[in-house]
């Protein structure tokens, strides 16, 4: 007798889990494509401009690769010879873009660490244009990468993460320009995601001590961004008596800046370089650059409205905000509520320079983006997040001159997105008791 076998619950579950694999794994693939088609619109729209913050670090590594020791480069009283003869081969080339940014420098005050330049020596060649379309590929494949891991890390699934991704090429005013100018925010973007991955994976022995050397290379590669970045994390654990958490940082710490200082000086001719780097330090902090070329600081707009700079002032409200959070965090349990508060101080490290420096051109707000996306995987948590949010999605990363053309307005739009980003990273480092007791009985993270 033929027996027909009955389909079950388990064979019907299972097709609709397969089903299901398979619908998202195609929404996935379409969402990866079109993520690349809003790279290659971005790359394409980019490509006219000559880049000059990459010009700066072309030029750099350009002498130094026809043998000029670096620290020549730093020499201020070298700089005029070295920007004339650039000049005149610029004028010589068939590249629009070089010619067009040569002939805007009247100097080549180059401000980057050796670090810097030795990282991007490999994407240099003496054609400009090839060069440029080399660093803008792998500056948009970091930024991508940065945001994806970034909004992973936070919580989002990755076809959430590939929305926002999607959304900040088109609409991101800093994102855009920080690849039409050729700059590395988008570099430190990936660089801070690397640590924040690392500072939660379930091996705190070896990861703790890689964090700690990712850490200083991202200080000595570009010192003003950094800085607030490499020290929350090291509060925290500290705070927390996870005093064999900070022993591995600073070991690892010490480890990144030794390779960073070695790389540096191999590339650059010796320590030289990093001694005349160093010796331009005080004439570059003395530096102001006005709101009409685009410099969107708080301390210089609020000396030009009223004659007292307020970056000193913000960062003690920081420093305050961020101790007593800090003292309060110290006795949520878990290490999963440590690696949130982390993530958040992370996020928030990226601010400080946005809150206090005194130079922040429109790409930097690109370091604003881990605070967006922590927030953003927690919005549905908080009504006070979800205001904070999407204040700052509209002030930070959509064109702000189509709604503001006073560049003053501007700079108290962004301060004011900033601000509402801290304070709401700052109330996640400590959260209510009620979500700490949720977040204590979570289990712990895994790798």
């Amino acid at each position: 007798m033929l027996v027909v076998p009955m389909p079950t619950a388990s064979s019907h579950v299972g097709e609709a889990g397969a089903t299901g694999q398979g619908l998202r794994a195609g929404v996935l693939a379409l969402g990866l494509c079109v993520v690349a088609g809003g790279g290659v619109r971005l790359f394409q729209q980019a490509g006219a401009s000559g880049a000059v913050d990459f010009y700066m670090a072309w030029a750099a590594v350009t002498l130094r690769q026809e043998g000029a020791a670096l620290a020549e480069v730093y020499d201020p009283t070298r700089s005029p010879e070295f920007n004339r003869v650039l000049q005149e081969r610029a004028r010589g080339s068939p590249s629009a873009r070089w010619q067009k940014v040569a002939a805007v420098r009247d100097d080549l005050d180059n401000s980057g660490t050796p670090l810097l330049y030795a990282v991007l020596s490999p994407l240099v060649g003496p054609d400009y244009d090839d060069s440029l379309d080399r660093y803008r590929a792998v500056l948009m494949v970091a930024g991508a990468a940065g945001v994806l891991a970034w909004g992973t890390l936070a919580g989002l699934d990755v076809l959430a993460a590939l929305l926002v991704l999607l959304a900040l090429l088109e609409w991101s005013g800093p994102l855009r320009v920080d690849v039409v100018v050729g700059n590395v925010a988008s570099l430190q973007l990936l660089g801070g995601a690397v640590v924040a991955g690392l500072r939660r994976r379930a091996s705190p022995l070896i990861h703790d001590g890689l964090a700690g050397l990712v850490l200083a290379l991202l200080v000595l590669f570009k010192p003003t961004n950094a800085a607030a970045v490499a020290v929350l994390p090291v509060a925290h654990a500290l705070v927390r008596g996870e005093l064999r958490s900070v022993t591995r940082l600073a070991l690892g710490g010490v480890a990144g800046t030794l390779l960073g200082v070695l790389v540096g000086a191999a590339w650059g001719g010796g320590l030289g370089a990093w001694a005349a780097w160093a010796g331009r330090l005080p004439s570059w902090w003395g530096i102001t650059r006005s709101l009409e070329l685009g410099n969107f600081s708080p301390a210089v707009a609020a000396e030009s409205v009223l004659g007292v700079s307020l970056g000193a002032p913000i960062a003690g409200l920081l420093l305050v905000a961020v101790g007593a959070r800090l003292w309060r965090a110290r006795a949520v349990p878990g290490r999963m509520a440590g690696s949130q508060a982390d993530l958040a101080l992370l996020a928030l490290g990226w601010l400080v320079p946005l809150l206090t420096s005194r130079l922040v051109w429109f790409h930097y707000l690109v370091l604003a983006t881990p605070a967006l996306l922590f927030l953003l995987a927690r919005a549905h948590r908080a009504g006070s997040g979800l205001v904070a949010l999407a204040t700052s999605l509209v002030l930070l990363h959509l064109p702000l001159q189509l709604f503001l053309t006073d560049i003053t307005l501007l700079v108290i739009a962004t301060l004011a997105a900033n601000a509402l980003l801290a304070a709401a990273l700052l109330s996640a480092v400590a959260p209510p008791p009620s979500v700490t007791a949720r977040t204590a009985a979570a289990p712990p993270d895994t790798p």
